[in-house]
């Protein structure tokens, strides 16, 4: 279980002058974005996070439909696609994934299954609850779709970090059954430990898979190998980046 400092997706700076409204070009280029183009089949969790707020930011209300996965209790509440628009602006603060929450938790619970918590921010000490939700993302063929977020009040005197997953509702067998099994983020590791296994039966230093060298590359905390680089190349930045 990764633990993350809290952190809110980053507010644009506002302008001195208010700048003319956008073009119908402009506006294409700053808002309609396709879900393929900014998820990628091995895009990571905090990132997938990061471009949902961004969305939710720009009022992208077509990527975001799009980002949660077909079948799933996330689409259900979301209803049907063309009257989405309308749904969110009489309902928005009530509508799963559309409040501006801080990202508190994030935990890899299989190799195509994600959950994280986020947390409200800046909570009035005189309220007594604040609200939390626990996201199930899923991993497709076309990268991460969140199926399932439920919402939870915790009292105001319990910080967002001490919210534990299992105070949520168990995760929907259905929303498991829809995960279509790929390549894990942890392959990289699991190739180097099936390395290092192979190469305890032969000589000290060498590996059979690779040939090259493997006893002075430094390890993590179980003993796999870091020298390998993250899942998306230069987009692989750490799971709790801010």
């Amino acid at each position: 279980m990764v633990k993350i400092k809290k952190t809110l997706p980053k507010a644009q700076p506002k302008s001195a002058t208010a700048s003319p409204a956008p073009g119908p070009k402009n506006l294409a280029k700053q808002q309609f974005r396709s879900a393929t183009d900014v998820i990628r089949p091995k895009t990571i969790p905090y990132r997938f996070w990061k471009e949902w707020h961004r969305a939710r930011e720009r009022n992208d209300y077509d990527l975001l439909y799009d980002l949660s996965a077909s079948g799933s209790p996330v689409r259900e509440a979301f209803g049907e696609r063309e009257s989405f628009q309308e749904t969110v602006r009489r309902m928005r603060s009530s509508l799963p994934g559309l409040r501006a929450l801080g990202l508190y938790k994030l935990r890899l619970s299989g190799p195509d299954l994600v959950e994280l918590i986020q947390a409200e921010e800046g909570v009035d000490r005189a309220q007594r609850f604040y609200r939390a939700e626990r996201w199930v993302l899923l991993r497709h063929s076309e990268g991460l779709r969140v199926h399932q977020i439920d919402g939870i009040d915790v009292p105001v005197a319990q910080e967002p970090t001490d919210i534990a997953f299992d105070a949520f509702p168990a995760i929907q067998e259905d929303v498991l059954a829809l995960a279509t099994p790929q390549e894990p983020w942890t392959s990289v590791a699991s190739r180097l430990r099936e390395t290092r296994d192979q190469a305890s039966s032969l000589p000290a230093g060498r590996s059979e898979a690779s040939g090259e060298d493997t006893a002075g590359a430094p390890a993590t905390d179980d003993g796999t190998s870091t020298t390998a680089s993250g899942p998306e190349g230069g987009d692989a930045e750490p799971e709790g980046g801010a």
